[in-house]
């Protein structure tokens, strides 16, 4: 994103999964892109949103789409994520991850796994990180809010939380804001409520680079179409 209001921080959709899903679902994705995009562009400090791996179908549906997706301020690369960004750069959400996202290392890219599969491949993106030797985590969600079922949320959900959180810095407050309600138990107290509101966006302390960037944590939340 270009945009002078916009964050340093990269946000990767990752398109390999094509041959996972038949077309109703690669469809179901491709609105789900396009939802993000559009978020990003509603955003007042959009991310740097980038797409990966895109071709084969995902690309042909998402040009049937009309959207005119090659005019978006968006990073569009056909490469694979490891020869877009370095290994040790890569964040893969996944819920299946014993590591927690309590904060976000601006260094890193945050890569949301673009599968729809009705847990048809649970566990695939966690053990995909692992091999590759990519970083992993899920979404403090256990940790703010209580779901009232299990939930797995969109390719876009995920995508909004994220740029909720940098204008908030509040993962309850990103999470409640995303996340329907009739979804949401009993609320859980925020940690940032303990210590009142914070600076927005204009605050430096709402990005790390420090290496206690994760904690570990045997709740998990779905939090990507992804496993």
């Amino acid at each position: 994103m270009s945009s002078n209001d916009a964050l340093p921080l990269r946000v990767a959709i990752d398109l390999s999964f094509d041959h996972l899903m038949n077309e109703r679902d690669i469809a179901k994705l491709i609105k789900q892109v396009q939802r993000s995009y559009a978020i990003n562009r509603r955003a007042f400090h959009p991310l740097q949103l980038y797409l990966t791996s895109f071709g084969g179908e995902s690309e042909k549906c998402l040009a049937k789409s009309g959207t005119g997706y090659k005019n978006w301020d968006v990073h569009i690369k056909t490469q694979n994520l490891s020869d877009v960004f370095p290994n040790d750069e890569i964040v893969y959400l996944t819920s299946d991850s014993p590591n927690v996202l309590n904060t976000i290392d601006v260094s890193k890219v945050l890569v949301i796994g673009g599968l729809v599969d009705h847990n048809h491949h649970k566990g695939l993106c966690f053990e995909l990180a692992v091999k590759q030797g990519f970083g992993h985590a899920q979404l403090p969600i256990a940790e703010y809010i209580k779901l009232s079922s299990r939930k797995v949320l969109t390719v876009n959900q995920v995508y909004e939380i994220l740029v909720q959180y940098t204008e908030t810095n509040d993962w309850k407050t990103a999470f409640s804001n995303v996340i329907p309600s009739r979804k949401l138990g009993t609320a859980k107290t925020s940690k940032n409520d303990e210590i009142g509101n914070r600076n927005k966006l204009q605050d430096n302390s709402l990005f790390t680079n420090d290496d206690n960037l994760f904690t570990n944590d045997n709740n998990s939340i779905d939090n990507g179409n992804v496993s």
